[in-house]
């Protein structure tokens, strides 16, 4: 695959090596006139065709936009097409006796990976006197390759020669037909342009002179369909063949924890790294002469599909051994097995009912469901065993894994965080061979900017040992500020990919130095890396069930917080209420803690405060709203009461040991303020003397990032207005607290790519969070919520993820905003453009500074105004912008002058002129059924846009008229039903005359409706038999996320199931629900009751609300009967329901019928409709958690995140 390269800033003209075999060659040497016409494009498309596509569109555009050269280029793309399409030209008069060299020039934006291909076909009269297709061109000592090079992903204008040897032409080749492939032409652009072909002088072939500096590897052979894959030296073994795979080396202790078997009190034991025949371990001891029935290590993972488990154990003392696998249902799984004392031995373990004998939790079958989340070795005993064992080299038995290698992307500076005016960035690549064999395989890492730019490239040819690593190494000057990718591909025929990233920032202000007034906080920080982004407060949980696990026997954590310390990090210690399992009973009968608990808590909390006397601020209990009243099923005044006899404990215990530090309370959950901070109000009133910070945690909520999601920004989260109603309730107080957010972040999923615009749009996200806090004065820190998390699967609430660690987009984000704003005052804030544009103006002192930071919250915007003379502008990254003519997006640009000028920057910017970014603007984009989109456009112009939409092959034109405030409907009728794309959304462009394409993605996972005639509204499931329901049973349906007390689908779950007739759209909803408790029919949603909302034109819009085609209803089951509820709009209920409860089942039914002469709309069989259903807990304590389809109905009426559905036949 060519690799095509910028590095820093210098042209290269690149050539096409291969890993192993020929090399392709660029010399300065005479050549012939170009055999190709029209190779630039000058006229138009003449000489090329794509005539094996005969009847279907044209695959792309002519495009004047930035050609390489000259008028023109090309450029292939259909928007919402699947599978390939190419341009191909004919070459006359070849001479087999010659060589000859093939240039062209490529541009790609977004496109899959080996997305493009170029080829060379040869013609002749090898088999017949008519020219006849003869083989493709291909290397000398490559006879099979059938592309002469292949590319994708991001990348500007690059030129790139490729010798043709005159030994790959065959003598009776008489012309050739030049193929450009672009194989999946509906995701991204490929633009051609500067194409020629001419003979060159002949040069030598040489087999192998590429392999230390080569910027391309082989590409493969096209596949015929069902054609097994070559296994070769890099390749995998054939299907069937199972093979060792390596899961983890055991050589450091990331991925692993002490299990101490909690529901057996007692054991002791901890995990090490010690070296054995010089290689790193895993020492584990264990000490079960005081209780416990098992201790050992145990690892999170996510192995597929497997035979067998394998490891290599060497114990010192100890005989028997146990093993557990948590599936992927979460059910346990147990084995046994025994080792002798001395030799390593390697135990494999077939995951079988027959080896894993026990089973208990999750689906409780027996029956192994992968992927598997966690893996323990633990020792065993009933006898007080004491002693320890090692493991080395985890491992599975798998058929055709998935990855055989293990990459990772290291650079020279903690958290591979660089600073301005470092010289150069050292990137070390790692990649783990993972399967015991030794295999070749070509290596090659690239390092590309956030505009797709290649900085710098590498490829070595590495021979790999059994289960075992290499490293490449790729140095580089720095390449200034921003945020780098660097990207990896291993193997030839078979190709996996792995990544990297860097940043460059600038050095925080007081790096590595106590700052106790700093802004800029986070929660489970690692001190070497979050000093780099500027960092300064450290929020740090004191568990009371993991640091006494015996009574009186405490664990501190002084090394870490020193650590931390030491980096320039204050530590604010959480003192955690939870009790440890040696406390019996852990409450008395009215859930309450018992007198020997309080007294007990006491002395832990007066240890935890003398022995860490580095701690700069202590805070009583997390969320204690959550943890001490709704987790424990506690009314308001219970739960209040108790925390309010802790803090009345603690405090003086905390202003007895550690006077003068601060102390922290009523740090609540988002819930608590959205219902006006009714436990926080009380708590204030009873022991408001007591503490002097308040931090709360104002979360959005849905707050989750990842593909399908619509997470609320902070705009939506009204982040300003909450922080102002938080000021109100201490001024109204009066009891002079300080206000801090004590916790807050965004969730985004793992599947997310490091560098993609969902992970960007994140760090949007958190900038703007952390610069309106700042803008709001009072609001003096802001603890983030969190640097990294290992464990937890799915999703993570992090800056960095992956092994080892990258920072993500937020991380430099988090990084700029620190720096430009920590210690800064605000001085306004206003909005511009109808509330459209934020601005937020700062002013510091200690680096005699103004600033002010602006984004966009809709559209793009371009802000032109006078700024002071020594105005600078830069972007999240770091990068300077144009300062004259500000583009704003929804990152935040900051810009920067001197302190005097503040006033002036503010006047400037208040009186700046705000225009539209582009020509048209996408208000609306949906279905309006399955073969039609509906798109409501804008034109931000005093002129009429002419402009081309495009979908799924199908073109259609429009002309906007000037002006106006009302969006103008345009519609596409689609050959295919969206049903069709599996899933994947149909992108739109929208192309002006004038301007930049649009792309505008279709979500296409619509959901079937079932036709179904004779359903009677009875509470009874008969009729539905052969409709599938939707299944909601997962941890991540419930919200909101900070779930408190849902342990798992029975404490609340549900089947949901729709159908449809000419008269009525059919609902049922069967709810698991362990008590079943209906306090308040009036405000049914605060009972155990259904909620569902309908957009039946599902034409929802950006603002969060319901407009008057929308419909929200609901229902609760009493034990007098079924009530029914119509709450927008407000009225008499028109729609039939029934619901039934079954106690002994755990189970609620609720039947709907919905006449569509209501829903005001006429069914027809392909139309589309969005709607939501969520069932409400309560269980006895009030409403703490509900699930559904969607969010969308009680955190907020917002029915542009509801499922969509279709009428199907």
């Amino acid at each position: 695959m060519i690799r095509m390269s910028h590095r820093l800033g210098v042209v290269l003209i690149v050539a096409a090596v291969f890993a192993g075999c020929g090399c392709v060659h660029c010399h300065a040497q005479e050549s012939g006139p170009n055999l190709l016409p029209n190779g630039g494009f000058e006229d138009g498309i003449e000489a090329w065709a794509w005539g094996q596509w005969k009847g279907l569109p044209e695959p792309g555009y002519l495009d004047t936009e930035a050609p390489y050269r000259g008028k023109a280029s090309y450029t292939m793309t259909l928007a919402g097409v699947e599978g390939e399409r190419m341009l191909y030209a004919t070459i006359g008069d070849i001479d087999p006796d010659a060589d000859y060299e093939l240039t062209l020039a490529l541009r790609g934006r977004d496109l899959s990976a080996d997305g493009v291909g170029v080829a060379l076909l040869q013609w002749g009269t090898e088999k017949s006197d008519k020219p006849r297709p003869q083989g493709w061109i291909t290397w000398p000592d490559r006879p099979a390759e059938g592309e002469l090079m292949t590319t994708g992903g991001t990348f500007p204008w690059t030129p790139t020669k490729i010798h043709i040897y005159k030994q790959s032409i065959k003598l009776t080749t008489t012309r050739l037909a030049l193929y450009i492939r672009h194989k999946n032409v509906g995701t991204g652009e490929l633009s051609i342009d500067g194409v020629s072909f001419r003979t060159v002088p002949s040069i030598p072939f040489r087999a192998s002179a590429h392999s230390e500096r080569s910027l391309a590897r082989p590409a493969r052979e096209p596949s015929a369909p069902g054609k097994e894959l070559r296994p070769g030296p890099a390749g995998r073994k054939s299907l069937g063949a199972p093979v060792d795979v390596l899961v983890d080396r055991c050589d450091s202790l990331q991925g692993w924890g002490m299990q101490l078997g909690a529901e057996f009190p007692g054991a002791q034991g901890q995990l090490n790294t010690v070296s054995s025949n010089g290689c790193a371990v895993i020492e584990v001891t264990v000490d079960l002469s005081k209780g416990g029935r098992y201790a050992g290590a145990e690892y999170h993972t996510a192995i597929e599909k497997a035979e067998s488990i394998l490891f290599d154990v060497h114990s010192a003392g100890l005989g028997q051994f146990g093993a557990r696998i948590h599936d992927a249902t979460g059910q346990v799984h147990a084995a046994s097995f025994g080792v002798k004392p001395g030799d390593w031995h390697t135990i494999t373990l077939p995951l079988d009912k027959k080896t894993f004998t026990g089973h208990w939790g999750g689906a409780k079958d027996g029956t192994i469901h992968f992927p598997l989340r966690r893996v323990l070795v633990s020792a065993s005993s009933t006898k007080g065993a004491k002693g320890a064992f090692f493991l080395r080299n985890l491992g599975a038995r798998q058929r055709s894994p998935k990855r055989t290698w293990e990459i990772g992307v290291s650079t020279n500076q903690p958290g591979h965080i660089h600073f301005l005016g470092e010289p150069t960035v050292a990137a070390a690549v790692r990649i783990l061979n993972r399967l015991r064999e030794e295999r070749n395989a070509p290596v090659t890492a690239s390092v590309v900017d956030l505009s797709g730019e290649v900085l710098a490239t590498t490829t070595k040819e590495l021979r790999f040992g059994p289960w075992a690593p290499e490293t490449v190494s790729l140095e580089m000057a720095s390449p200034g500020p921003g945020y780098f990718h660097v990207r990896v591909e291993v193997g030839s025929q078979t190709v996996e990919r792995g990544e990297g990233t860097f940043g460059v920032v600038p050095k925080p202000l007081r790096f590595l130095q106590r700052d106790p007034e700093s802004f800029f906080g986070m929660h489970s920080v690692i001190p070497d890396i979050a000093a780099r982004i500027g960092v300064h407060w450290f929020r740090y949980y004191h568990f009371w069930r993991y640091r006494e696990l015996h009574k009186g026997l405490r664990t501190n954590a002084v090394d870490r917080l020193q650590g931390c310390r030491d980096a320039g990090i204050d530590t604010m210690m959480c003192l955690d209420y939870r009790e440890p399992s040696w406390l019996k009973p852990p409450t008395g009968p009215d859930g309450l803690p018992t007198e020997e608990a309080w007294q007990c808590y006491a002395d832990f909390v007066r240890d935890a405060v003398k022995v860490h006397p580095m701690v700069a601020a202590f805070e009583i209990q997390n969320e204690p709203d959550l943890e001490l009243m709704a987790h424990r099923n506690l009314p308001l005044g219970a739960g209040v009461a108790f925390y309010a006899r802790m803090v009345s404990m603690l405090a003086p215990i905390i202003r007895a040991e550690a006077p003068g530090i601060p102390i922290v309370a009523a740090n609540v959950s988002g819930q608590d303020q959205k219902g006006g901070f009714r436990f926080c109000r009380a708590v204030i009133d009873q022991v408001g003397d007591l503490f002097d910070v308040w931090a709360p945690h104002p979360y959005a909520s849905p707050r989750t990032f990842g593909p399908g999601l619509a997470p609320l920004f902070p705009e939506g989260n009204r982040e300003t207005a909450k922080h102002q109603e938080t000021l109100e309730v201490i001024r109204e107080a009066g009891k002079g607290h300080k206000y801090w957010i004590g916790e807050k972040g965004w969730e985004i999923r793992d599947e997310v790519p490091l560098t993609g615009q969902t992970a960007r749009a994140f760090a949007d996200c958190a900038a703007r969070s952390l610069i309106i806090a700042k803008s709001v004065p009072g609001v003096e820190k802001y603890f983030w919520f969190v640097l990294a998390q290992g464990h937890r699967q799915g999703g993570k609430y992090t800056l960095f993820r992956g092994r080892p660690l990258q920072p993500m987009p937020g991380a430099i984000a988090y990084a700029n905003v620190a720096y430009h704003l920590d210690h800064a005052n605000p001085v306004d804030s206003f909005e511009l453009a109808g509330g459209r544009v934020r601005v937020c103006v700062f002013e510091r002192q200690a680096t005699d500074t103004a600033l002010a930071a602006l984004w966009c919250v809709s559209t793009p915007f371009v802000l032109t105004a006078e700024l002071p003379g020594d105005t600078r502008a830069f972007d999240l990254y770091g990068r300077s912008v144009p300062s004259r003519e500000l583009r704003l997006t929804g990152t935040p640009l900051f810009v920067q002058a001197s302190a005097t000028q503040v006033s002036a920057l503010t006047t400037s910017l208040r009186a700046g002129r705000v225009t539209a970014a582009e020509p048209f603007a996408v208000v609306g984009a949906r279905l309006s059924d399955v073969r039609t989109v509906h798109l409501e456009l804008l034109n931000n112009t005093s002129d009429v846009v002419r402009l081309t939409g495009l979908a799924d092959g199908v073109s259609r034109k429009l002309a906007l008229l000037p002006g106006g405030e009302t969006p103008v409907p345009f519609e596409i009728a689609v050959p295919r039903p969206v049903t069709a794309h599996d899933g994947k959304p149909l992108s739109v462009t929208l192309t002006p005359r004038a301007g930049k394409t649009v792309h505008v993605p279709i979500p296409t996972n619509v959901l079937p409706v079932t036709r179904r005639a004779g359903i009677m509204v009875d509470g009874k499931t008969k009729d539905w038999d052969g409709v599938a329901p939707i299944v909601i049973d997962a941890r991540t349906d419930v919200l909101p996320p900070d779930k408190a007390g849902w342990n798992g689908p029975d404490d609340l779950s549900m089947r949901v199931s729709l159908a449809w007739d000419e008269e009525n759209l059919f609902l049922l909803a069967q709810v698991t629900d362990d008590i079943h408790a209906t306090p308040n029919a009036v405000q049914f949603w605060k009972s155990d009751a259904i909620q569902i909302g309908v957009d039946v034109l599902n034409d929802a819009g950006s603002v969060p609300s319901y407009d008057e085609d929308d419909h929200e209803y609901g229902a609760l089951v009493e034990s007098d009967g079924t009530r029914i509820y119509q709450t927008h709009p407000a009225g008499k209920p028109r729609f039939r329901a029934v619901g039934t409860r079954a106690d002994d089942k755990h189970e609620t039914c609720y039947e709907f019928a919905f006449p569509w002469a209501e829903l005001g709309r006429i069914p027809e069989a392909g139309m589309v409709f969005s709607l939501n259903l969520v069932a409400c807990d309560n269980d006895g304590a009030g409403m703490n958690y509900w699930m559904g389809l969607s969010p969308g109905i009680v955190e907020g009426k917002r029915p542009a995140e509801y499922r969509d559905f279709y009428l199907a036949e």
